[in-house]
């Protein structure tokens, strides 16, 4: 992409304007501490909502200008919300219709890696995951409500859903890359001595045929390392968790071990487990 001027700049002077005389009418009405600090956060994230749509509209109005207008013809314009770290918002811009084979794609979606069906932003989709996985959804909403207004659990859970189908994606590609295709993963990191444990929870499964099912949890490292108090750490932590079937699970791990270290440099592998058949697999 090549640089050019930015269509209009006074919308972002106005917001800034406007921003400026509300906080000037607290300066003056407000005594109170606790509400002073509410109310310039709640201002700034205001404005930081005009700030990002108006951002997200001129990289769309600077597309529409250098895109190849022998391939891309705009046929309208979409709404899309949006929910970011700011708040909610709703921004427009151009679907196009490619001239040659009738496709039709949003080069903005296209241009920020923004996937079609996410409403969340990815700054806050990833604020949701970390808080999501280590407390129910409900209350990572309540914490997340201090900072982002109009965020929900359910909001929370698709987050997590989305981040977690795309590392299963990711892990499947490996295992189908090395199991399936014969591609032989390029490790760069070097070991003579791995250590690979494994073990099974079983969760409560909700809105399934299921009832229950066994999440399988595998930690991949190269030694441990004391870290104060008389305790040890691993080193070099690699985590694959999954509940496809013992044999699958064992080559996806596999894959990702090779991707990360040099199997050729490793002269000795250490399995751990308590002893179930799906774990029992690993050595083979």
């Amino acid at each position: 992409m090549h640089s050019q001027p930015i269509s209009d700049i006074q919308p972002l002077a106005d917001i800034i304007l406007l921003l400026g005389e509300k906080v000037s009418k607290l300066i003056t009405e407000c005594r109170d501490f606790y509400k002073l600090e509410e109310e310039v956060y709640k201002l700034s994230q205001e404005a930081c909502v005009k700030i990002f749509a108006w951002a997200l509209e001129e990289i769309d109005t600077w597309l529409v200008n250098a895109r190849d207008k022998r391939t891309w013809k705009v046929i309208g314009f979409r709404e899309r919300t949006v929910v970011s770290s700011f708040g909610e918002f709703k921004v427009k811009r151009r679907l196009y219709r490619n001239k040659k084979t009738g496709e039709a794609r949003f080069l903005l979606d296209e241009v920020l890696g923004w996937p079609e069906r996410s409403r969340c932003t990815p700054r806050l989709k990833e604020m949701a995951v970390k808080l999501g996985s280590e407390v129910p959804f409900r209350r990572a909403a309540e914490i997340l409500g201090y900072f982002v207004p109009g965020i929900s659990a359910m909001a929370v859970w698709q987050a997590v859903q989305e981040a977690g189908e795309a590392l299963r994606q990711e892990g499947e590609s490996r295992r189908e890359a090395v199991f399936e295709k014969g591609e032989t993963p390029e490790g760069k990191e070097k070991t003579s001595r791995l250590y690979i444990e494994a073990d099974g929870v079983v969760v409560r499964l909700q809105r399934s045929g299921e009832k229950r099912k066994e999440v399988k949890l595998f930690v991949a490292y190269t030694g441990k390392e004391a870290i104060g108090g008389g305790r040890k750490a691993l080193k070099d932590k690699l985590v694959t968790s999954g509940v496809g079937e013992g044999e699958r699970m064992w080559e996806e791990v596999y894959s990702g071990v090779a991707s990360r270290w040099d199997m050729g440099q490793v002269k000795e592998i250490y399995l751990g487990s308590d002893g179930a058949e799906w774990a029992k697999q690993g050595v083979d």
